[in-house]
């Protein structure tokens, strides 16, 4: 009576160790593969947010003079032409007014933002709950620009920006 051994051969686990680490090397290198194809993906979202804020930017003066002559009609009818506020007046209450609607400030934290994304992206390494954060001061950036500046074509482009994000948000889930 032949006695079965319980113990595999050295040959059998040495070809089981080569399988399987195999089996991992595929692995990482189809996850390396997908994390840098989201990485591009991620890349042309963020190039869309730059691209409106490329257009935005140079137009921000003229979108607050608007805000401002706008402001000082409404200023003069309200007060009407028998009115003893002085134009000095009106002009200081509507410049005022215009320069509550200013979005520097938002412009250029968006932009440093966006710097930090392209940032942390370059460093690799666990970024996920980072860019999370990021994405959520970009998303709070973008909802201000919006809200205090309600030009013609501003809101449309401003919608593409955010849906940007809402794909790279969603993208930056499936990072490690």
């Amino acid at each position: 009576v032949e006695s079965v051994s319980s113990q595999p051969e050295a040959a059998e686990v040495d070809s089981l160790g080569a399988v399987t680490g195999r089996a991992v090397a595929a692995l990482v290198a189809m996850r390396v593969a997908e994390g840098a194809a989201l990485v591009d993906s991620i890349r042309i979202d963020l190039g869309e947010m730059e691209a409106f804020l490329d257009w935005f930017e140079p137009q921000a003066s003229t979108f607050r003079r608007l805000v401002f002559e706008r402001l000082q009609d409404r200023l003069a009818e309200l007060v009407g032409p028998g009115s003893t506020m002085e134009p000095e007046r009106q002009v200081q209450e509507a410049a005022i007014l215009a320069d509550k609607v200013d979005v520097g400030e938002e412009v250029v934290r968006l932009r440093a933002h966006l710097k930090g994304f392209h940032g942390r992206l370059d460093e690799g390494g666990a970024v996920g709950r980072t860019l999370d954060f990021m994405c959520q001061e970009i998303l709070r950036e973008l909802n201000t620009l919006g809200s205090k500046c309600r030009e013609v074509g501003v809101a449309e482009r401003l919608v593409d920006a955010k849906a940007a994000l809402e794909r790279v948000r969603e993208q930056i889930q499936n990072l490690e």
